[in-house]
C-alpha cells in the first residue's frame, strides 16, 4: 500500500514517478542510482487511443563533443493496439527546471520538466543505462481527452465567413442537434418544440390546436375559426379541396374609373 502523504524528508518523494519504484540503473559493468530531482514534472494528454500506462525506460548519456553532452530519455507509452517509445532529450547545461516536449498532432501531448540531478547523469561514462525495474508515471498524470475540433466550415452564399478550429454548436428554437459517434456525423432537424430559444406557448385566448393565430391583428373566435366576410363587389369563395380562400372581384370593369384622384 503506498503512502499518499507527503513525507517529512522531501528528498525521498518519488514524484512523478510512484513512490515505491526502484531507481537502479545499469549500463555494461556501471551501476547508478537515480536521483529524486532528474525529472520534477511530468503530464500526458492522449487524444486517439487510451493509454494504460507510462513507463521511464532508460536513459542514454551522449557525447556531443565539443559542445555539452546530452541526456536522452526514452519512455514508453502502453497502448492496447501496440506500445510507443518515446524521446525526450535535455543538454548538460541546460537551465533548470527544464521543459523537454514531444507532441504528436491527433496522437498524444508529453511534456516533462527536469531538474538540477541532470548534472549527476552528465558526470557518467557515456552510454545507455537501462533500468532493471522500469518505473512507471503516476496515472493521475495521465489525461485522456479527445480532440473534438472543425478544419473549416464556410456556407455556400457570397461572402461567408470561414470557421476553423474549435466550432460550438447550440439548439435554437425547433432544432435539434445529434452526434452520431459511429458514423462521425452530426445531425441538425427542425423539429417543433425541440431546443431552446423562443416559447412556443400559445397565445392568449387561442386554442391550443390553432394553426392561424392572427390576421392583421384579429384573433379567431372560441372555436378557433376567423370570419372573412366580402363587401360591396368582393366576393369570398372556399375552396376546401385545395385548402385555399379566393377573394374574387365581382365589380363590372366599366365602372371602374382610372385616374388622378
Amino acid at each position: 500500500m503506498r503512502t499518499i502523504e507527503w513525507l517529512n524528508i522531501n528528498s525521498y518523494r518519488r514524484y512523478p514517478l510512484q513512490d515505491d519504484c526502484d531507481y537502479s540503473t545499469q549500463s555494461g559493468g556501471t551501476s547508478f542510482i537515480f536521483q529524486n530531482d532528474v525529472i520534477l514534472d511530468f503530464k500526458l494528454i492522449t487524444y486517439t487511443l487510451a493509454v494504460s500506462k507510462v513507463t521511464l525506460e532508460s536513459f542514454e548519456v551522449i557525447d556531443n563533443s565539443p559542445a555539452p553532452k546530452v541526456i536522452k530519455f526514452a519512455l514508453k507509452l502502453w497502448y492496447s493496439t501496440g506500445d510507443l517509445t518515446v524521446f525526450l532529450s535535455i543538454p548538460e547545461n541546460a537551465v533548470c527546471p527544464y521543459t523537454a516536449t514531444n507532441f504528436v498532432d491527433g496522437n498524444y501531448n508529453l511534456k516533462c520538466i527536469f531538474g538540477p540531478g541532470i548534472v549527476s547523469l552528465a558526470a557518467l561514462p557515456v552510454g545507455v543505462y537501462q533500468f532493471l525495474v522500469s518505473p512507471e508515471i503516476l496515472k493521475s498524470l495521465i489525461i485522456m481527452q479527445h480532440m473534438h475540433s472543425v478544419n473549416k466550415i464556410i456556407g455556400t452564399q457570397e461572402d461567408s465567413v470561414d470557421l476553423s478550429g474549435i466550432v460550438y454548436f447550440e439548439e435554437g428554437c425547433g432544432i435539434k442537434i445529434t452526434l452520431d459517434s459511429e458514423s462521425n456525423t452530426i445531425t441538425l432537424a427542425a423539429i417543433p418544440g425541440a431546443g431552446k430559444g423562443f416559447s412556443c406557448d400559445v397565445l392568449p385566448n387561442t386554442r391550443d390546436n390553432a394553426i392561424i393565430k392572427t390576421i392583421n391583428g384579429i384573433k379567431p373566435t372560441s372555436d378557433g375559426n376567423i370570419e372573412l366576410a366580402g363587401s360591396n363587389g368582393v366576393e369570398i369563395i372556399p375552396d376546401i379541396e385545395n385548402h385555399t380562400v379566393i377573394i374574387e372581384s365581382k365589380v363590372d370593369p366599366s365602372n371602374i374609373e382610372c385616374g388622378e384622384a
